[in-house]
């Protein structure tokens, strides 16, 4: 006759990881509509999405290695507009990406409500560039 025996607190253990499982997990915290960053490539270069979009007062972040200047998403139907940087970095000589992300650095909830609105706003400087351009 075989008997198994149960350490003193095994439940209380295996409740804490499931709770934490739950609350955590493996990659619990990396969500792609939780960031505040939105990126779409372009077949241009930085210098050519710079001249067209007029970025001329643009300031170069070497940390990023790209040209941003502020930029407000503001929708009709929400409240309050979003402060936000656009910008062009280089991704080779022939490809740039335009970049919209918060001026924030603080996670904050209401990316997730504006992913879409962003991800909207870059496809339509980036068919206006591809318009003009192509």
């Amino acid at each position: 006759m075989a008997t198994t025996v149960t350490p003193p607190g095994r439940e209380l253990i295996a409740s804490l990881r499931h709770r934490y499982d739950v609350a955590i997990g493996a990659y619990r915290d990396f969500d792609p509509r939780l960031l505040s960053t939105v990126e779409h490539r372009v077949d241009l270069s930085a210098d050519a999405v710079i001249a067209h979009l007029h970025l001329y007062r643009a300031t170069f972040d070497p940390f990023e290695r790209e040209h941003r200047v502020p930029f407000v998403l503001h929708l009709p139907w929400s409240w309050p507009a979003l402060p936000m940087w656009l910008s062009v970095s280089e991704t080779s000589p022939t490809m740039s990406a335009l970049r919209l992300s918060l001026r924030s650095r603080r996670r904050l909830r209401y990316p997730k409500r504006y992913f879409h609105a962003a991800h909207a706003a870059l496809r339509n400087l980036e068919s206006d560039l591809l318009c003009t351009d192509g």
